[in-house]
């Protein structure tokens, strides 16, 4: 029988949820739990599902066996801690948490209720993203010497929750909801774990009391270095979302957003075919299916919470070294082991 998954948030990533759920077979939607009734009721027009107005009600439903987490960063430990005492399996969006002792509390609430935690950073999902990890991987770039990442976009002001506006409160702000998808997706792609940091997150922008832009140096293991480079433009201004990898072979584009890849050659880029043509929400049933499988299989997800863990070190190192001003090194022991690579 297939597994129920309950969503909690009809936030702006529960509609791709709900397609994600009926496009793997093995899952069906049993219900959403929403506080607020015009969201709720919204979103059961569009995905029919038993509707609760708190997830304390979802998680006590018996045909719940998964729940995917979509809500604001601050409630993430609260209501994951909740759904692991309660013998959920879980789809946690990024970023895992706030804090390492949230991700360390979460981490052993899932393993002492014997749950499965899939994070969901998404980019490792997207056919632009697996197709560069392959030529990379591949050895078509030869050996990589580094990267530059940059995703520059409308900060969108009046269209953010208050909670997005308050970094101390809400955990909100630009680097937590876009700096950490680039984190992950350097780590992923140059298939290192990042060492050291020197970084500026700061608020220049749009004038809140929350980040609008991070510039990062990143060292790596390997001996590969990147560069971040994000920001939200106060008005309406041109999109730009896209990773460049140099190798002492050839290059690599991609543009993770739009699908597309190119790989150099001669003196110009190609534009490359890619295997598959997804959108997040097929991205998201490749998430789930992951977790789906690890729940059968008793295995480790895709994406599992040290992996979660690791990226959300990163960003506090980054934040960090945004406040002393100096290079701040990431521990051998927060990666050692991961198994992402």
């Amino acid at each position: 029988m297939a597994l129920g998954v309950g969503i909690i948030g009809a936030s702006r990533v529960s509609g791709g949820h709900a397609q994600a759920i009926a496009a793997v077979p093995e899952t069906r939607l049993v219900a959403i739990a929403e506080p607020d009734a015009q969201r709720r009721e919204q979103f059961t027009r569009d995905h029919p599902c038993t509707a609760y107005a708190s997830h304390t009600e979802l998680l006590a439903d018996p045909q719940v066996d998964i729940v995917m987490i979509g809500l604001p960063h601050f409630l993430h430990t609260e209501v994951t801690l909740a759904a692991c005492a309660a013998g959920k399996h879980i789809f946690l969006e990024k970023p895992m948490a706030m804090t390492m002792a949230d991700c360390d509390a979460i981490i052993a609430a899932a393993e002492q209720a014997g749950v499965k935690l899939l994070v969901g950073h998404t980019e490792h999902f997207l056919p632009a993203s697996l197709a560069a990890r392959r030529l990379i991987q591949d050895g078509k770039l030869g050996k990589v010497v580094f990267a530059t990442d940059t995703w520059y976009r409308t900060f969108d002001l009046a269209n953010r929750p208050p909670w997005f506006l308050n970094r101390a409160e809400g955990g909100g702000g630009m680097w937590y909801m876009n700096g950490v998808h680039m984190l992950d997706r350097l780590t992923w792609l140059i298939g290192s774990p990042i060492t050291a940091v020197r970084a500026w997150v700061s608020n220049p922008m749009v004038g809140q009391n929350t980040d609008d832009t991070g510039l990062a140096w990143l060292d790596f293991a390997n001996g590969t270095h990147a560069t971040l480079h994000h920001t939200g433009y106060p008005q309406e201004g041109p999109e730009r979302n896209e990773v460049e990898i140099i190798g002492t072979q050839a290059s690599v584009r991609v543009a993770t957003r739009d699908d597309r890849l190119w790989l150099s050659e001669g003196t110009q880029y190609v534009e490359q075919p890619l295997a598959a043509d997804l959108d997040f929400a097929g991205a998201f049933a490749l998430e789930l299916t992951g977790l789906v499988e690890a729940i059968e299989t008793d295995s480790a997800p895709p994406v599992d919470g040290r992996w979660g863990r690791y990226i959300v070190a990163v960003a506090l190192a980054c934040e960090e070294s945004t406040q002393s001003g100096e290079v701040v090194h990431i521990p051998d022991r927060i990666y050692a082991g991961l198994t992402s690579w």
